[in-house]
């Protein structure tokens, strides 16, 4: 089988995250490095021209330019409406779905990286490997790491970054990036734990803390990490520009479709380096209000959304020793399970007892009519 890696990518400040923190930790043990799938690797860069300027020059890309076969794609004629608030994600989008329908000419599959991942040792290995057993997608969700940290030296100063004559060179394990999340998270981590009484801008996540140890996850938008082409299906390449998570996942995806979730970070840990002071923020609020949990989830989440609530995500640094793990597991799921009943109730009740809830039920309806979502 034939993966293309594809990194859609443009800013300075995002081509210095993917070229001085992201790519460097894809040089580690099961990424690029002392591993089988090296071969079957295609690395599938967009871009704009004046980026690719300074990319092409940069000891590191030259170095997966040695390493595995790179296809640059240029995205300058992707414009999109820069006045609302998502425009850098559906620009986004828009480049994935070019990017998918110019690698399932040669390719399998294709991995979605992103410029500001991190990426634990393994990574690629796990991937390429539940696809190539006849999964159709992997699913992980992407824990928020602080910017800040990343940017100042945290993973040199923790000795997981080297500097060689090919450019900084990364290798940190899973449950060393799991520790240096919790250490180091975004303010908004905070927001998504279901008893901090803050809540989350963006409450796709709920998060159970487990002191000392890690969390447990469930969340409605899990990234698809990889994912196999269905190349006799001409929806598989409609276009999309929402999200990759939200609108793509919904229209391809179904509850009863052979997936692959990551259930332990043992397995596969992979962070998103977000700053500070950008979104998600926190309100004033609680993340255990069921009532406001299941308000997001009419307007941003469909049935195959939903349906991965149910997955249980372990995030940890540590062996899972402590009873708590199964103590709070249990309270997860059923947590979960009473938000998903809530999102059940009829349309016909629902407008008369949460009118709010309703009227984003049928804002998501009607906008994602056409789209068959």
């Amino acid at each position: 089988m034939k993966f293309a890696i594809n990194t859609v990518v443009w800013g300075e400040a995002y081509v210095s995250l993917l070229l001085d923190h992201s790519i460097p930790t894809l040089f580690s043990r099961g990424n690029l490095i002392d591993s089988p799938w090296v071969s079957h690797f295609t690395y599938q860069l967009m871009t704009t021209r004046e980026d690719y300027a300074s990319i092409s020059v940069h000891p590191v890309f030259r170095r997966l330019q040695r390493t595995l076969e790179v296809d640059v794609v240029f995205i300058d004629e992707i414009q999109v409406d820069e006045s609302i608030d998502i425009h850098k994600y559906n620009r986004v989008s828009i480049a994935q779905n070019v990017g998918m329908k110019r690698a399932a000419e040669t390719c399998d599959g294709m991995f979605f990286l992103y410029p500001d991942f991190i990426y634990s040792t393994g990574s690629l290995d796990t991937v390429a490997k539940k696809l190539s057993e006849g999964n159709r997608a992997v699913f992980s969700p992407i824990p928020y790491i602080s910017q800040e940290a990343i940017c100042g030296g945290l993973l040199r100063t923790q000795g997981h970054s080297v500097f060689t004559s090919e450019g900084p060179e990364t290798s940190i394990e899973p449950r060393q990036l799991v520790e240096l999340n919790l250490m180091h998270p975004h303010p908004v981590n905070r927001g998504y734990e279901v008893d901090s009484g803050v809540y989350a801008e963006w409450p796709a996540l709920f998060v159970w803390p487990i002191a000392g140890q890690g969390q447990i996850i469930h969340s409605f938008h899990l990234h698809p990490t990889g994912i196999l082409f269905d190349k006799g299906n001409p929806d598989f390449f409609r276009h999309f520009e929402i999200s990759l998570d939200d609108e793509f996942v919904s229209r391809i995806f179904s509850i009863g479709d052979q997936l692959a979730f990551i259930h332990d970070s043992d397995e596969l840990a992979m962070c998103s380096t977000r700053s500070i002071d950008d979104p998600p923020h926190v309100s004033p609020g609680g993340r255990a209000d069921l009532s406001r949990a299941a308000l997001w989830a009419e307007k941003n989440s469909g049935l195959t959304l939903r349906y991965f609530t149910r997955q249980q995500f372990l995030w940890h640094h540590r062996e899972l020793q402590s009873k708590d793990w199964e103590k709070k597991g249990a309270e997860a799921k059923e947590f979960m399970r009473r938000v998903r009943k809530r999102l059940n109730v009829p349309d016909s009740i629902l407008q008369i007892e949460d009118p709010e809830a309703y009227e984003a039920r049928a804002a998501r309806s009607e906008y994602y009519q056409h789209k068959n979502v």
